[in-house]
């Protein structure tokens, strides 16, 4: 009885607070999560469907005749379509997911654009593997499926890293969305400094190098 008193009487009080989203509102997360996993699609299908629609429309060999090299073919293609890409992420940014959903924007903006342009690098160089398999169009969208489910699986878009399997979060280290998605949320919402940001650059720098290069070698066997 005395205990019960004591606690009855303390002083002392526990609440939850929540450092970043205080009313727990997940509609913030939500239309970053939508925003990403929409530009990891169209970065992998645009960058692949410019080489496929060559083939389906039989201009592969007038391209071959182009009197610039197989690299640079490559790449003002790829940047093309990463300027679309980059222009429409403004765009939505900017119109839908500060405007309509009033997602707060707490980090540096040219930090996103960078960490954005080097994500669509990443997933442009899976477009290029996509590129040098399929056929036609109807092939790029379905091989482009096949490759974002994993991807987006170990994303932690759509649950946390931490609550899955370790060997899944093993697996995690090589998608490079989980360190767009981690990188832009800290950009969101803690306003992350630069100098903190710099694990998710590198991680998918580290990945878009390797993906593009080797992308780029299967596609230049095409040439």
């Amino acid at each position: 009885e005395m205990q019960s008193n004591n606690h009855k009487s303390s002083p002392l009080s526990v609440s939850v607070h929540k450092l970043f989203n205080e009313n727990a509102n997940s509609q913030f997360y939500m239309a970053l999560d939508e925003l990403m996993s929409i530009i990891t699609m169209l970065s992998i299908i645009l960058s692949a469907a410019v080489f496929v629609k060559e083939k389906e429309n039989g201009t592969w060999d007038l391209m071959l005749l182009m009197p610039v090299g197989k690299t640079t073919m490559i790449m003002a293609k790829v940047l093309s379509q990463t300027f679309v890409v980059m222009v429409g992420t403004i765009i939505s940014v900017g119109a839908v997911v500060i405007g309509v959903f009033d997602t707060p924007f707490n980090g540096s903006f040219a930090a996103f654009v960078v960490l954005t342009f080097l994500f669509s690098l990443s997933s442009a160089g899976i477009g290029l593997f996509i590129a040098a398999f399929a056929k036609d169009i109807m092939q790029v969208g379905q091989f482009s499926m096949l490759t974002m489910m994993p991807i987006l699986f170990l994303s932690g878009a759509w649950t946390p890293v931490y609550a899955m399997h370790p060997f899944l979060q093993i697996l995690t280290i090589f998608s490079p969305l989980r360190y767009y998605i981690e990188g832009v949320q800290s950009i969101f919402f803690r306003g992350t400094a630069f100098v903190d940001l710099l694990p998710y650059f590198g991680g998918v720098t580290i990945l878009g190098v390797v993906l593009f290069f080797f992308g780029t070698r299967r596609i230049m066997k095409l040439f």
